[in-house]
């Protein structure tokens, strides 16, 4: 009866090595060309420590993703996360899984901006204060805030002080890569020739690790050549802007998971004869309810009202209702029709 359970105890220690190994394995996949030749440098001893050290933002979110959603939800999360820009910010449509994201740590990620991330990690006096004068928040006028939410200016000082200013208006920001350090290619296109940057692993002899850096580079190959049968008018100078992609289309393309394909993306750079671009940079914004009323804006000859504004954006594919757009517009801290007619 003792040799099943042996046979299963060596199963599991199987398992969990595999996991382990695979795990450093996308370690090794995400990390841009100054990490991992860094890394490379360094003793054996002090390897795997470095792979399992400091989580990646995207590491730290699908953890928790992966704790309440179903397989089908997982997708569309791994969507919203792996499209994060570093400040942790995300300009997609809005759903009630993106603001189930929004309530994990680091609150108020996945945001569309400063503002929103900041109402949604405060509390009582301080939310209202930001939802309602937002602007005159940003330009210090205590009193003229004092006056509306009729409360004396030394509690609004207090409130500011004490309740907002430790709130993080950029909630992936404790997760980004180190400021100064250097960025390299980890792609360079010269004509016709791809070369993917990074060692071959000639300072180590552990199997896996080179099985590693050999998947990496053959990963990051078959991207740009997808990439440049995709973005031919980009790479050829016929035009300035790429067309962008989703990740779930690349990742079918590459027969990947959008998790390993956001992994080989991130923090990734691409030099190419139009300059040099991250890897993200070619992949397609999809625009929430919220910028595409900015957009409109933006674009628009002669100011619309808020009504006109509500029928374009259904005409769009957004339906969303007048008072809503009124709501938007207050949020990004544009003027009404009339404001910006007399601006």
């Amino acid at each position: 009866m003792g040799k099943p359970k042996f046979q299963l105890t060596f199963k599991q220690q199987q398992q969990l090595a595999l996991t382990q190994t695979m795990q450093q394995s996308l370690k090794i996949l995400e990390m841009p060309v100054t990490q991992l030749e860094d890394l490379l440098k360094k003793k054996k001893s002090c390897f795997d420590e470095n792979l399992v050290a400091k989580p990646t933002l995207y590491d730290h979110l699908m953890a928790q993703a992966r704790e309440i959603f179903n397989n089908k939800e997982l997708l569309e999360a791994e969507q919203i996360i792996g499209n994060l820009d570093e400040k942790g910010f995300y300009t997609g449509s809005d759903s009630l899984l993106l603001q189930t994201v929004q309530q994990f740590d680091p609150l108020g990620i996945a945001t569309s901006g400063p503002k929103e991330a900041l109402i949604i990690q405060a509390k009582g006096k301080a939310r209202e204060l930001l939802q309602k004068y937002y602007e005159d928040f940003l330009k210090q006028r205590w009193e003229k805030i004092a006056k509306t939410m009729h409360i004396p200016t030394e509690e609004i000082v207090r409130i500011v002080q004490e309740e907002i200013r430790p709130l993080h208006p950029f909630p992936g920001f404790p997760f980004a890569p180190d400021e100064n350090r250097i960025v390299l290619p980890d792609i360079i296109i010269d004509e016709n020739r791809i070369e993917i940057s990074g060692s071959d692993g000639e300072a180590t002899s552990e199997r896996w690790i080179l099985q590693a850096l050999r998947n990496r580079k053959k990963t990051l190959a078959q991207l740009t050549h997808l990439l440049l049968e995709i973005e031919k008018d980009f790479f050829s100078g016929n035009s300035p802007h790429p067309k962008g992609s989703t990740l779930h289309f690349l990742a079918e393309k590459l027969d990947l998971t959008e998790s390993t394909l956001s992994r080989a993306m991130q923090e990734k750079w691409i030099q190419c004869s139009m300059g040099m671009f991250p890897l993200k940079h070619f992949l397609k914004k999809n625009l929430g309810p919220k910028e595409k009323l900015k957009q409109l804006i933006s674009q628009e000859e002669n100011p619309l009202s808020d009504e006109e504004l509500a029928r374009r954006l259904k005409a769009l594919g957004t339906p969303i209702s007048r008072r809503t757009v009124t709501k938007y517009r207050d949020e990004l801290g544009i003027g009404s029709i009339y404001e910006r007619k007399n601006q």
